[in-house]
């Protein structure tokens, strides 16, 4: 089964994607090549490149039964018909890997492209600063933004491949982390998204003229 992208129409791929609540549980997506999307998907921006996300892959039957025992009624089913779903978290801890991430984004000594000429030292100082100086708060919605970065790219990318996505939040997130072998104390779960082929045509649905959401100033 090919695991390379199979649309690279940009328009039927960013404005194609609509939210696919029916899909054929018959289908499954190999490991690999989920791998291989959210290799592609960690290509979304983050701040200084900490990347502070992490993935559950659910694509087991006791998996699927698990979560969906966090989900809300309104999302009942479509984990079971997913060819694999996914949990995206945020990194509440990500300072904790910063040597490790300078160390391969910047190297040892050197400075990473585009950053202005910053030596790793000194990005290290600012990086830590700023991090410090959030409230909790402040870095749960930090990291929960950037989770929601990767999240739409998981879901372009995944739709690149040939498959179908829907994101969903009703859920009760405490203890889910946990309950997937990750910690809950660090990781937040942000959204769950259910990948696979979808059973009906995907429909262009209604969004606001943007002159009603937008302002000039």
């Amino acid at each position: 089964m090919a695991m390379e992208i199979v649309n690279n129409d940009f328009a039927d791929v960013a404005f194609g994607r609509t939210a696919m609540r029916v899909l054929d549980r018959d289908h499954k997506i190999p490991r690999a090549e989920m791998l291989q999307i959210i290799k592609e998907a960690t290509r979304s921006p983050s701040a200084v490149n900490t990347q502070p996300w992490r993935f559950v892959v659910v694509d087991t039957d006791e998996g699927k039964q698990k979560l969906e025992s966090y989900m809300w009624e309104v999302d009942r089913g479509r984990i079971e018909n997913s060819s694999a779903t996914v949990i995206i978290l945020a990194d509440t801890g990500w300072l904790e890997d910063l040597e490790y991430t300078l160390d391969n984004y910047m190297g040892v000594e050197g400075s990473a492209p585009g950053s202005d000429g910053f030596e790793r030292g000194y990005m290290q100082k600012l990086t830590t600063e700023w991090a410090l100086g959030m409230t909790p708060h402040e870095l749960e919605l930090s990291v929960t933004f950037q989770a929601g970065l990767v999240t739409m790219m998981l879901m372009l990318v995944a739709r690149a491949h040939g498959y179908d996505s829907g994101p969903m939040d009703a859920m009760d997130r405490e203890g889910m982390a946990d309950d997937f072998g990750l910690d809950g104390e660090r990781f937040k779960v942000a959204l769950v998204v259910a990948i696979g082929k979808g059973k009906v045509p995907t429909q262009i649905r209604w969004r606001r003229a943007p002159e009603e959401v937008t302002v000039f100033a």
